[in-house]
């Protein structure tokens, strides 16, 4: 027998998640994203030759608990 998964086992969550995720998980726009990384709210890590951001889904999390801004 494989230890390989199949299809259709999701898995554990990914650590890190793309703008895009972090967006859609916070119900906000993706540039205000990039603006939150950018002004320290939310923490994010480059990666690869484009130094496309990531972001901690634990982190992402903890926002979802806090305003980072007032509306």
């Amino acid at each position: 027998m494989s230890d390989m998964a199949t299809h259709g086992d999701q898995g554990p969550e990914p650590e890190y998640m793309t703008v895009r995720e972090a967006a859609a998980l916070l119900r906000v726009h993706p540039n205000t994203v990039r603006r939150w990384a950018q002004t320290g709210v939310l923490q994010a890590w480059r990666i690869g030759p484009r130094q496309d951001r990531r972001f901690r889904r634990v982190d992402v999390l903890r926002l979802l608990t806090q305003d980072p801004e007032p509306r």
